[in-house]
Formats: C-alpha cells, sequence, structure tokens
C-alpha cells in the first residue's frame, strides 16, 4: 500500500481518540495521519492541528488532499463548516468512528445523515458495548452488523516511560524492604451521575473505616497529563458503574499501563463479545451486590499480592488489545478491505 495521507476530524476528542490513533498510526507505520481538532476540552489532549490555527479554506484543503478521512462522533458539521461537496470526496475512503453515546443513543439518525452525505462508508465502533443491543429501540440493532471494531489506543511504553518510576527505581526501592504507609484508591469520573460515582463514594468511605492506611483520591476535571500522572501513583483504579449495560472506559486502559487494578462495572455480554472477538478474557473486577464490592475492596486494600496479580493481567490485557500496535494493525485492515 502507498503511503495514505489519513486526516481524522473531530469537534473536542473528549476521550483522546483522534490524538492518540494519529500519534500511533505515525509512530508504527510510514502514513501520515493528523486529527484535526475544533475545540479543546478541559482533559485537554494534544492535537496535532488545531482548526483555529487555520482558516476555512486551508481546512478544505486537507480535506482534500487527505486520501482518508476519519470522522471522529460527527461529520455533518464538518460538510457544513467546508463546504463539501459529496462528489468530490466520492474517491476517498471515508470512516465513521464512533467512541460513546452518540452511538448509542442517536445511531438511526447518525446512519441515515450518512447514507445521504457519505454514501460509501466504514462505521468503526470502539466498544464492546456499543454492539449490545439496544432494549429502547430494538428495530436499531441490526445497524451494527456491518461494524468493523477499533479499539481505543494508548502508547503503554511512552506513557511509562513519561509518567511512572522506571524498572530499575522501582526495583531499588523495593530493596529497601519499606512499604508505603498509605494505599491510595483512585476514581477519575467525567461526569458523576454517569459514571456511577456515588457507589465507589459510599463504598470506599465504609472501607477507610476498617482500612486506616486507605486513601482515596478523586480527580475531577484535569488535564490529561495530570491525570495520568496521578493514576501512575495509584494502586487501584474505580471507573464506572453506569445505569446501563456497558463495557469500560479510555481511564480503565491507562490503568492498564501502569498495571494498576481495575474495578469497573462490565456487562456480562461485553466481557463474551470481547473474548468472542479478540480471544481475550476482560481481567477487570466487577461485583454482584454492595456487600460483593466491599469484600473485594478490603482485599485490595489489604493483600498486596491480590492487587499485584491483577495489575499483571491488566497490563497484559492492554497490551494486547490497546497498545498502538495491535490498534494500528486493525485500523490497517480495515482501511484494506475499504
Amino acid at each position: 500500500m502507498r503511503n495514505l495521507k489519513i486526516l481524522i476530524l473531530e469537534v473536542r476528542d473528549t476521550g483522546g481518540t483522534g490524538y492518540t490513533l494519529a500519534h500511533a498510526i505515525n509512530k508504527q507505520t510510514s502514513h501520515h495521519a493528523v486529527n484535526l481538532r475544533a475545540q479543546k476540552s478541559f482533559i485537554n489532549y494534544p492535537a496535532i492541528a488545531n482548526m483555529g490555527d487555520y482558516n476555512v479554506p486551508q481546512c478544505k484543503r486537507m480535506v482534500q488532499k487527505a486520501d482518508v478521512l476519519v470522522f471522529n462522533g460527527v461529520f455533518k458539521p464538518f460538510y457544513d463548516a467546508f463546504d463539501l461537496n459529496p462528489k468530490e470526496l466520492k474517491d476517498k475512503k471515508k470512516v465513521f468512528l464512533c467512541m460513546g453515546s452518540e452511538w448509542r443513543w442517536g445511531r438511526k439518525q447518525l446512519i441515515e445523515e450518512a447514507d445521504k452525505l457519505m454514501k460509501d462508508y466504514q462505521i468503526v465502533l470502539g466498544g464492546s458495548g456499543m454492539f449490545l443491543p439496544n432494549p429502547e429501540h430494538p428495530e436499531e440493532d441490526s445497524m451494527a452488523e456491518n461494524a468493523e471494531f477499533l479499539p481505543v489506543v494508548r502508547s503503554f511504553d511512552e506513557a511509562l516511560l513519561k509518567y511512572s518510576s522506571g524498572t530499575e527505581d522501582r526495583e531499588a526501592m523495593q530493596n529497601f524492604g519499606t512499604p508505603k504507609k498509605r494505599v491510595i484508591f483512585t476514581h477519575a469520573p467525567t461526569s458523576e451521575a454517569k459514571k456511577g460515582s456515588r457507589t465507589f463514594h459510599h463504598v470506599v468511605t465504609q472501607a477507610m473505616q476498617a482500612v486506616p492506611q486507605l486513601t482515596y483520591q478523586t480527580i475531577r476535571r484535569q488535564s490529561w497529563t495530570t491525570t495520568l500522572q496521578l493514576l501512575g501513583q495509584s494502586d487501584l483504579l474505580f471507573d464506572q458503574d453506569p445505569p446501563f449495560p456497558v463495557g469500560y472506559g479510555a481511564i480503565s486502559v491507562e490503568a492498564c499501563i501502569f498495571s494498576v487494578p481495575v474495578v469497573t462495572r462490565v456487562d456480562s455480554r461485553c466481557r463474551e463479545w470481547i473474548r468472542k472477538k479478540t480471544g481475550l478474557n476482560c481481567p477487570f473486577i466487577s461485583w454482584d451486590s454492595h456487600e460483593d464490592l466491599y469484600m473485594k475492596v478490603l482485599k485490595l486494600a489489604t493483600e498486596p499480592k491480590y492487587r499485584t496479580r491483577f495489575g499483571a493481567l491488566c497490563h497484559s490485557y492492554g497490551r494486547q488489545l490497546h497498545d498502538e500496535k495491535p490498534v494500528v494493525d486493525r485500523f490497517m485492515k480495515i482501511l484494506n478491505k475499504m
């Protein structure tokens, strides 16, 4: 395959999908990928190109020069803003990449608009939960049948180098045989209501009464850099307990980088879907009841070997599914089939 120009168009890149995918493609292949972002979010992921630095004709020229257009979450605003003509884009490979609620709650309208504007395109979904049936709109379930799967991507080695103590440093500390006096459990919700933060606040408050060395930190409205720094110093991550069936968030993938065990609600159908699709068993810790969660939190807080075991499983799982090479390989296979 000749070297491709890949342009990822996005409004806010709240989950860091556009930048991390473009960055990984540039590192792992000879292709040239750019994420062109309209505006920052408070998480402040990096961007290879910000639309504010270019005028509309320049942005349109970037679209015209691209061999592959990846629309991250939305596409109509870019057709309108850049006055794009579907006919002039007919020879380009077009990917509609969905990573969250825009697909979960509005897929019918999205597909109708995509069929009208893009016509020949490929839907790519970024999470196992997005392939689940929609009980409120069962007529939409078939819309995911032809979708491809592209996991969240993160650069494991790059993040470890920047935000975690090196192997030699950790071994040096271990040789002193002096464990930390604190055990740090972390929760980093983008929305406390949607992430079910009350569940974790309640159970940790109880656990802290039984385990005095347990410390609970909540990361709110912090940048990606700050979040990774705090996550790299954590002993466990609480991800989410949402009011609807779901897989897991990008923060769980980032915890895997640092071998931090993850406690999160993962629907059993998502676990089975991941196993069938990838051959991997999701190692994240879930629970059946409040009492079950409490007992697991106590064990994780008081038994370092338990945390080490699940942390290692999470790291291995993340390396195989979410690190740069496996995700980029999967993305290029999707393009090859188009």
